[in-house]
């Protein structure tokens, strides 16, 4: 593990808290943001349990980098040194100096007695209003695809009878005669 940062003004089970983030330095060279747990109250690094020396392996789910307005995360900026409003490559691209990857872990157990952070399903994904919106626009196409077979059918046929019409000489005006 590398640098420590607090991610404060984070909810669990109803409380306030924040969470303990520290990265992860990966056998690439790049860090690897990691919510090593949440603890009540507000963020201090006294109160946030130091990380664990040497190498170490962790188990938890990925999740998407966030952004201001989602989740609860705060937009507002002047966090103390040492804190971060959200967990993003773009805000820690100013903190430390390690190449970061643009997503975070969670873990699946809380590090030296912190609670663990559940993982959070990503917004807009699966069947939704958008796909539904989007498979009525592909019906759309559908239907216009055969209106357009349907009309080129329909107006080969009427120049067919028409012409089949003069042949047998049952047209009474010039007018209804086909151009040749």
């Amino acid at each position: 593990y590398g640098e420590q940062l607090l991610v404060p003004d984070r909810e669990l089970d109803d409380k306030r808290g924040f969470y303990v983030l520290t990265l992860l330095r990966t056998e690439s060279g790049k860090s690897l943001p990691v919510v090593r747990g949440w603890l009540p109250g507000d963020a201090s690094a006294a109160k946030a349990p130091a990380a664990p020396k040497g190498e170490v392996t962790v188990e938890g789910a990925l999740q998407a980098s966030e952004s201001p307005g989602s989740n609860g995360v705060s937009a507002a900026g002047g966090l103390p040194r040492g804190q971060l409003g959200a967990i993003s490559s773009a805000s820690l691209v100013n903190l430390v100096r390690d190449d970061v990857y643009d997503a975070w872990v969670t873990l699946d157990k809380g590090d030296s007695g912190m609670k663990a952070v559940p993982a959070s399903a990503p917004s807009n994904t699966g069947l939704d209003l958008k796909a539904f919106q989007n498979l009525g626009y592909t019906g759309e196409w559908f239907v216009f695809a055969g209106f357009v077979v349907f009309m080129w059918f329909r107006l080969f046929r009427r120049e067919a009878e028409v012409a089949r019409d003069a042949r047998l000489g049952l047209l009474t005006d010039a007018k209804e005669a086909p151009a040749p």
